[in-house]
């Protein structure tokens, strides 16, 4: 079995549940090279120009050298499933009706470790190491952060 990620990873659709019930960002500018990407079905993460370092969540600063010279790259949103937990119980109201659901640690190929959760994945298949593939959920304003 291949599990597929979501929201975190591409190629992206919108997805109907995903509504402004979820958590947004608290910068919305920073996250908006991301989206725009992600509307492509592409992924794409931050990169220092100073150090090439490619990171994920975007901030204003590289938090490997602390640069703020910064430039978004195409990554292939593929990797291996680095950790994981099964949510039986969730405390946000948007994630209840999705319980048991799980959540996911992904490192991509190109290094970083992204959050997402894994879908048409049973809880007892999901596995250390094993490489999920990207789905077609959205990551938009007002999705799952």
């Amino acid at each position: 079995m291949v599990a597929e990620l979501s929201p975190f990873t591409s190629p992206l659709e919108v997805d109907e549940r995903m509504t402004s019930s979820y958590a947004t960002p608290m910068n919305e500018e920073l996250l908006r090279p991301f989206q725009d990407v992600a509307k492509r079905h592409k992924l794409a993460l931050p990169r220092c120009m100073t150090c090439s370092s490619i990171f994920f969540y975007p901030r204003e600063q590289c938090p490997n050298c602390f640069s703020d010279d910064l430039d978004w790259t195409r990554v292939s949103a593929q990797g291996r499933l680095y950790s994981f937990t099964i949510v039986h119980q969730s405390k946000h109201p948007a994630f209840q009706s999705d319980a048991p659901y799980i959540y996911a640690v992904i490192k991509l190929n190109e290094g970083p470790k992204i959050p997402s959760n894994l879908v048409e994945c049973e809880t007892e298949d999901a596995r250390i190491d094993m490489p999920p593939r990207p789905c077609s959920t959205a990551f938009l304003k007002g999705t799952r952060w």
